[in-house]
């Protein structure tokens, strides 16, 4: 079927010219997902996206603020699969040990100084080099990665 106008002509008793699909049926084009897959008694539709000279992270953020503009969430769930939900757990893990390492050096250094006040004041020199490293990576253009927020 090319159009329409031959799904309306198709006759409903085999061999006879008439009743066709139109004198029973009413036509509207319509558009739906091409797809609905299952996972237990919920539907879902996949969407998928493939990315070129950009990270991760801003793609990320371009879907989702994509699918909220474009999508009517009054009974929908949206979930980030795939590679984007594994960086967006290592980036939480990592700013949880991060600041589990800032709290555990603060209290080796207050053990050490016995002093809460000058411990403050050595963490806090660390904490200018983690801002020039910050301001680097922006200036040289690089993105804040895996291996940099490891560095």
């Amino acid at each position: 079927m090319n159009d329409m106008s031959q799904i309306k002509s198709i006759p409903l008793v085999k061999g006879m010219n008439r009743p066709f699909l139109d004198d029973v049926a009413t036509f509207s084009v319509d558009s739906v997902p091409g797809e609905y897959d299952r996972s237990g008694p919920r539907r879902f539709v996949t969407v998928s996206a493939n990315i070129n000279k950009c990270d991760l992270g801003r793609a990320t953020d371009a879907v989702q603020k994509s699918l909220l503009k474009s999508v009517n969430f009054q009974r929908l769930q949206m979930q980030i699969k795939g590679m984007s939900s594994l960086l967006l757990e290592t980036f939480s893990s990592l700013q949880t040990g991060l600041l589990t390492a800032l709290i555990v050096i603060l209290l080796l250094l207050a053990a050490n100084y016995q002093s809460f006040k000058l411990s403050l004041i050595v963490l806090s020199t660390r904490l200018l080099f983690l801002l020039g490293a910050l301001l680097f990576l922006l200036a040289t253009g690089s993105t804040l990665n895996l291996q940099s927020y490891m560095g």
